[in-house]
């Protein structure tokens, strides 16, 4: 096979039986949804009486992620071969700066609140 790289083309060739290809895919479906199951934990942990809405909008923004996310590492490549991990890890470090600030604003609510029930 072969594939059209940066500067010229490659070269892939690889073979398993389908025995070994079956149980890798079984084990990556498992790995999936074990990682689905977790989210839709946390949805019914946070938002237990939304799940329907929630659990619809997570379903819906996350082909739209992954579709343009490759696009988008597509337009990166402009001659630095990891400026796709460069945007891959620019994108975690958002999603980690958010997740920190959501929990500080959950922390924050939540000692304002014990605060008020103890009267000060």
């Amino acid at each position: 096979m072969s594939k059209h790289g940066v500067s010229k083309n490659v070269e892939v060739s690889f073979a398993v039986n389908v025995w070994l290809f079956t149980l890798l895919i079984f084990i990556i479906d498992i790995a999936q949804d074990i990682g689905r199951a977790s989210v839709f934990k946390i949805v019914y942990d946070y938002y237990p009486n939304h799940m329907g809405s929630v659990s619809g909008v997570i379903a819906a923004v996350g082909p739209l992620g992954g579709c343009t996310l490759s696009v988008v590492l597509g337009l990166a490549v402009v001659g630095v071969y990891s400026a796709c991990f460069m945007l891959l890890y620019g994108a975690l470090a958002l999603c980690m700066m958010a997740m920190y600030l959501a929990l500080q604003a959950e922390r924050q609510q939540k000692s304002l609140k014990e605060a008020i029930d103890n009267n000060f």
